[in-house]
């Protein structure tokens, strides 16, 4: 996967394998150390045929109700035969305290492995970066399946959809929350030869 992001070296930055496991080693002892977790199996995408089958594993039972409430819940049947594709390892109240010998900016750590399909998020109560890390997922796969994905809302009356372009804080959601039409989603769409 490595040619297949931007290393634009503000945003996406490279970080060697022995680091990562180093911080995924950390963030899943801590996790153990907890009295309970909260593990919930999702799918992200509703084009099932094209969807990622995901596990969120968090200490924190309101970071796993907004990722249940982010993603889809598969089914009794489909939960039968899930197998998580990527998983988020999140534990938010880990702080990395050598943050600068790891090479990090802060005591906050969210980790995205491509090749091990494998997100670890440490240091941060924003449930946001949960999401984001998935649909980041979507969006390194995608493209090659010839689905363009898309950071908008999009509202529909059945006949036709709206798609509301935007940075975050924009008014997409606002704009997308109309009475006289269906909301499909207000955050990340894939438009594909299916929809």
């Amino acid at each position: 996967t490595q040619e297949m992001i931007w290393w634009d070296g503000t945003v996406n930055r490279p970080f060697d394998n022995e680091r990562f496991e180093l911080l995924r080693d950390r963030a899943i002892a801590f996790l153990a150390e907890q009295d309970e977790l909260f593990v919930q199996d999702l799918i992200c995408g509703a084009e099932r045929s094209e969807a990622i089958q995901c596990r969120v594993v968090t200490m924190n039972a309101w970071h796993a109700a907004f990722a249940r409430n982010m993603f889809v819940r598969p089914s009794a049947k489909e939960l039968k035969t899930h197998k998580a594709e990527w998983t988020v390892v999140h534990a938010p109240t880990l702080e990395i305290d050598d943050w600068k010998e790891l090479g990090l900016n802060s005591h906050v750590g969210v980790l995205f492995h491509p090749g091990a399909k494998l997100v670890v998020i440490c240091g941060t109560r924003y449930a946001g970066e949960i999401k984001k890390s998935i649909f980041t997922a979507m969006n390194l796969m995608l493209p090659g399946k010839g689905i363009l994905p898309m950071h908008c809302s999009a509202n529909t009356t059945g006949a036709n959809t709206a798609v509301f372009f935007g940075l975050s804080g924009t008014g997409k959601t606002t704009l997308s929350a109309d009475p006289k039409r269906a909301l499909v989603g207000d955050d990340e769409h894939g438009w594909g030869a299916k929809g």
